[in-house]
């Protein structure tokens, strides 16, 4: 995979209508988390602190363990 892309070129072949893009990590995993409905995730230990008050702002009743 190269460094840099080339203009208006993308990292992937899927179609697009199966591909949802998001602006930032946390974004995304917090449509994952609403996606699949869990009721337990796992995060690492290091992972930003936002990332973490974001999920217990909007789903409060899931289980968050950490692993290193």
């Amino acid at each position: 995979m190269p460094i840099e892309l080339k203009y208006n070129e993308k990292y992937h072949n899927y179609s697009e209508q199966h591909m949802k893009c998001y602006n930032s990590g946390r974004t995304a995993i917090l449509a994952a988390i609403l996606n699949i409905n869990p009721k337990r995730i796992f995060l690492p230990h290091y992972i930003c602190r936002s990332v973490e008050e974001a999920i217990n702002r909007i789903i409060s009743d899931i289980q968050v363990e950490y692993y290193y």
